[in-house]
């Protein structure tokens, strides 16, 4: 059975750009508008926080369950259905005046389409889309990601001045909720081809006992533990404790927070090149050498005190090995463990990448509280990203003629 035609798969890569970018501006917003509501709604900064914190709490829960979805059903009920809540979410929050109404909408029902539209499942859909060369597309779709921290955010400011923030958000949701139709159309029939049953096929098993196919499967616990490792050097330590770091070095508030925002562009640069590599280098190595490189860059950030340019340096030389490890895992994981349970292996990967960044924040935080100092923190991240790379490199590479196509059963495990 032939897949999507090329116009279908780069309308789908352009529908999950959007999603993407307006997803993360979403959530991205707390930081925009936290000002706002302090004075407009009264509300102290950690409520406010406590929301982004409950959004990410449920993104991880809700992240499995979408996983095994896709490897069960496709992609389109759950991406669709993330669109309806998420939009839902945002479109309600407009009306919102009391606490516990932020926390129920935006925190929890609003993370319920977060964790629905993730960038590893967005990952898994991509490879059951296109099974060979699907690095470079699935680098364009990603890299929306980015846009929600860039001009899409830009947007959702300009908004906010114009429209009032309730206004904001209401055009912000109705955006979302205009997506769903879309991605109803274009997302018919991906992932649900005909496939060969097997002895142990994984669509056939329970939950329980796919969870055991991964467990045992070697290449999927190695880059498990990668991605802890990968989530504490990145959404924790640094994206947490980067900005005061760079103010205790003498740093001004806003040179720091600017050189923050120039990871962003690192970013959409790194998902795409990456991605591109990935379907022509030797992956393993490829994260391995992404994890070290990581590492040194942490050497860069111990000596970027009194100099600028070397901070910005620093921070899109980040950007660039941040999200763009998604890449070359989704591609070990869909050759190693199989596309028929893609889902439900990112899912729990991105889990274990939540558990790392959680550590990660937390870790900084009473390290300097107990120092006063921020350098022993890079200095482990530099070893733990070092210790990624050694996972990486143990990951056993096949040959391209040896990878699972949709409809081959599930590899034993590797």
């Amino acid at each position: 059975m032939t897949g999507p035609s090329r116009l279908r798969v780069w309308a789908i890569v352009a529908l999950c750009f959007w999603a993407l970018g307006l997803t993360f501006a979403s959530r991205s917003s707390v930081g925009v508008l936290m000002p706002i509501w302090e004075v407009d709604l009264g509300w102290s900064r950690g409520l406010s926080s406590t929301g982004s914190s409950l959004v990410l709490v449920i993104m991880g829960l809700i992240s499995p369950i979408a996983g095994d979805i896709i490897d069960r059903v496709g992609p389109r009920h759950v991406f669709a259905g993330g669109l309806v809540f998420m939009g839902g979410a945002i479109v309600a929050s407009s009306q919102i005046s009391r606490e516990w109404e932020f926390l129920l909408l935006f925190g929890v029902i609003g993370g319920v389409g977060h964790g629905a539209i993730s960038l590893p499942l967005v990952t898994a859909m991509m490879a059951q889309l296109l099974r060979r060369h699907s690095g470079l597309a699935t680098g364009f779709a990603l890299s929306g990601s980015t846009a929600g921290q860039l001009p899409v955010l830009t947007l959702l400011a300009l908004l906010v001045v114009g429209l009032g923030w309730r206004g904001a958000y209401l055009s912000f949701g109705l955006g979302l909720l205009a997506l769903i139709p879309l991605a109803w159309l274009l997302l018919k029939g991906v992932g649900r081809e005909p496939r060969e049953r097997a002895d142990g096929d994984a669509d056939a098993a329970t939950f329980v006992a796919r969870l055991g196919i991964l467990m045992r499967n070697r290449t999927f616990v190695l880059l498990s533990c990668s991605f802890v490792l990968c989530g504490f050097t990145t959404a924790g330590v640094f994206d947490v404790h980067f900005v005061p770091y760079a103010v205790s070095c003498g740093f001004a508030l806003v040179d720091s927070t600017a050189a923050h925002g120039a990871h962003g562009a690192g970013n959409m640069i790194g998902l795409i090149l990456f991605g591109w590599l990935s379907d022509r280098l030797h992956r393993a190595r490829l994260l391995a050498a992404m994890y070290a490189a990581r590492a040194l860059l942490f050497v860069l950030l111990l000596n970027t005190t009194g100099s600028l340019t070397l901070l910005f340096v620093f921070t899109v030389a980040f950007g660039i090995l941040n999200f763009a490890t998604l890449a070359p895992i989704a591609s070990l994981i869909a050759s190693h463990v199989g596309i028929r349970i893609m889902g439900l292996s990112m899912g729990l990967i991105f889990g274990a990448h939540s558990i790392g960044a959680a550590l990660g924040a937390i870790f900084g935080g009473y390290f300097y509280d107990l120092t006063a100092r921020y350098e022993g923190v890079w200095l482990i991240s530099l070893g733990l990203a070092l210790v990624a790379a050694a996972f990486a490199l143990m990951v056993r590479e096949e040959p391209d003629e040896n990878r699972p196509r949709m409809g081959v059963p599930l590899p034993a495990p590797a």
